[in-house]
């Protein structure tokens, strides 16, 4: 997944990333691609090795055949339940209902962040889409991007780390408190609005 540049950073977009958008509208998630998926499946072969090993190790000890087995299956269709729900949590979005159409989203988006005294960017060829991004994670080039959509209706946001390689890592708290803080904050300055949020 690649970070959204803002207006004096990074290429214009590709026709593939404004596909995405017209995707991730519709849908609610990014789409699934060559790039996110292969950490997916590699991590499902590893999950499977180790069942293996645990299988193997058991053996060697002269577990009963059926406890083996049982734990072997176990162990997998675990392991597979939790990659498969987090990497569908980095591609979705978060849905935070609101009344207007996407430009008073756009000027209520751009009010809230800089509300929150945060750096901002905004596509030239995409304006309803924010980003902010966070400095680099320790002393690697990790960071964490938050992608806020202004559309009909709603606001999405989304958070994950971007890095020189598309990984599998959980998104962190600042996504859920981020999204928090808009509601909180479209209902101190805009009370009559009657906003949910909705994980999709």
């Amino acid at each position: 997944m690649k970070a959204l540049p803002g207006n004096n950073a990074g290429p214009q977009w590709s026709n593939k990333l404004l596909d995405d958008l017209v995707f991730i509208r519709k849908h609610r998630r990014y789409p699934f691609s060559k790039m996110t998926i292969l950490p997916a499946i590699s991590l499902f072969f590893l999950l499977v090795f180790g069942s293996r090993m645990i299988y193997s190790t058991l053996f060697l000890h002269k577990t009963d055949i059926h406890v083996m087995t049982w734990v072997a299956m176990v162990f997998v269709v675990l392991g597979i339940f939790g990659v498969a729900n987090s990497y569908y949590n980095i591609l979705r979005f978060k849905s935070i209902r609101t009344p207007f159409f996407a430009n008073e989203n756009m000027r209520l988006v751009e009010e809230f962040l800089r509300s929150q005294q945060l750096n901002l960017y905004r596509h030239p060829q995409a304006p309803e889409v924010f980003q902010i991004l966070s400095r680099p994670l320790g002393n690697t080039e990790q960071r964490e991007v938050m992608i806020f959509i202004a559309n009909d209706k709603c606001i999405l946001i989304n958070s994950h780390f971007i890095n020189t390689k598309w990984t599998i890592s959980p998104q962190s708290r600042n996504y859920r408190n981020m999204a928090s803080r808009l509601k909180e904050w479209l209902k101190i300055h805009y009370p009559n609005t009657n906003t949910t949020v909705m994980a999709q």
